[in-house]
């Protein structure tokens, strides 16, 4: 399955006791009607936005949504879901996803029809769009300002570095180009100031691309007072300003062509895993490097790296190691499940979840055994995909990776063993209550003789 389907979350949700049969009611209004029908009943407008190339992603929505605990969402929100590919999904689109990867998630509106929050992306656990609408009613006399808006207002006044810094961060969140800004934001601060740690950590917390000016002179210049400054921010502040500096300067790499920053990049993230052994540091920056070349289209050059990355990293990992560490992870969330709470006569489930990191370990192993097979015809190339492939599902049996098996089988001439294995991808899906029509459509054209290797 496409690598951008890579990820079927897997949660275990631990049920002690149900209400009733129920999910969230998506009505198939069109905004205008159902802003109104929101206006009247003096809730929030909850806009579903599917993606239009990432199945799963969608298929992790419908769980979530129309899973029992999503019904408290009706007390909140009017929800509706425009179908990809439609007018008003596309007006949506271009109104409030910004760059084309990222169009998907759920945005909240207010009802007089202003933009009070938004959650990037889709969860099989219902609590997660619970808590995103939780957020949104906390919101609602808040509208969220556009990039357009706050470029706009600082324009106008160049030395309000307040609203120049909510543009940054806005610009961020919409993953938008903000590293110009960064350094403008940097650069009106004296350089001589940049020994006070409250100026550094102004700056570092914008997560400035690695050897742009903003991060030049806010580690370099005063290397004691950068290192007061960091520590004086809690861990998953550090850890958060981290993962946004690697985001943005791998962006950067990848728009500019720089394979001196990806490398810079990939360095860095490796060396920030304090905890990792050598092998894990340089398992991460084999990674990071053939993300890199597969984002700038050097198949080659990818598919050399992916193959390092696999070979020196991933298959290194025990399976069964794995998997006793996920036993034990599973127990301890066991042990932590609340008691069955009873309010004015009604009885509330009580959930954990839980992801295995085997579900990783397989998830990894077809995204590259899946860019192998798209992406090259060599039977060497197709043999190592096949290799990765069988090595994952050591891990778990995920369905998209049995669908990249199924696929490789089937383009390598085992075309029996590749209906089998398809046929468990939808088994799969099915007992998951994911939606498998795709996968469905695929084990059709197997079995009739129309599927075409490297679909």
């Amino acid at each position: 399955m496409h690598s951008k389907l890579r990820f079927l979350p897997f949660v275990l949700l631990l049920f002690l006791c149900a209400v009733s049969l129920a999910q969230v009611t998506i009505t198939n209004a069109s905004f205008d009607k159902a802003l109104k029908q929101a206006r009247k009943e003096k809730k929030l407008l909850m806009v579903v936005i599917d993606s239009k190339t990432c199945e799963q992603c969608n298929a992790v929505a419908t769980k979530g949504l129309s899973s029992e605990a999503a019904y408290a969402l009706n007390s909140m929100v009017v929800a509706i879901r425009p179908a990809a590919g439609t007018d008003e999904w596309q007006h949506m689109v271009d109104a409030y996803f910004r760059p084309v990867n990222q169009q998907f998630g759920v945005l909240f509106f207010n009802r007089d029809g202003d933009l009070v929050h938004r959650y990037n992306g889709s969860t099989s656990a219902p609590d997660g769009y619970l808590q995103e609408a939780s957020r949104a009613m906390k919101q609602q006399q808040s509208p969220l300002a556009t990039p357009e808006q706050l470029q706009q207002k600082w324009e106008s006044n160049p030395s309000d570095t307040a609203s120049l810094r909510q543009l940054i961060l806005l610009k961020k969140s919409y993953q938008q180009e903000a590293q110009s800004l960064v350094d403008t934001y940097a650069k009106s601060i004296p350089a001589d100031s940049f020994h006070v740690p409250a100026h550094i950590t102004a700056v570092i917390s914008l997560a400035p691309v690695l050897g742009s000016y903003a991060d030049s002179v806010a580690r370099r210049t005063d290397t004691a007072q950068f290192r007061k400054a960091w520590y004086q921010m809690d861990l998953p502040t550090r850890s958060r300003i981290n993962m946004q500096i690697i985001l943005a300067s791998r962006q950067q790499a990848i728009r500019t062509k720089d394979y001196g920053l990806a490398s810079r990049t990939a360095r860095f993230a490796a060396a920030i895993q304090t905890n990792a052994s050598s092998n894990e540091q340089q398992g991460i920056f084999l990674r990071d490097m053939a993300s890199y070349y597969k984002a700038v289209h050097d198949t080659g050059i990818y598919i050399t790296y992916a193959r390092y990355y696999v070979n020196n990293y991933l298959n290194k990992i025990s399976p069964d190691s794995i998997k006793r560490l996920d036993k034990q992870a599973e127990a301890l969330i066991l042990q932590q499940i609340p008691p069955i709470k009873s309010i004015q006569g009604n009885v509330y489930t009580a959930t954990r979840s839980f992801k295995p990191r085997d579900q990783d370990f397989a998830n990894q192993y077809n995204i590259y055994a899946w860019d192998v097979y798209t992406m090259s015809k060599k039977p060497q190339d197709l043999a190592t995909a096949m290799e990765w492939a069988e090595r994952g599902l050591a891990f778990r049996e995920v369905p998209t990776l049995l669908d990249t098996y199924a696929r490789l089988l089937y383009t390598t001439g085992n075309k029996e063993k590749a209906i089998e294995m398809m046929e468990k991808a939808v088994a799969t899906m099915q007992q998951s209550s994911l939606p498998a029509e795709a996968f469905e459509k695929v084990l059709a054209s197997m079995k009739n003789g129309s599927f075409v290797p490297g679909s």
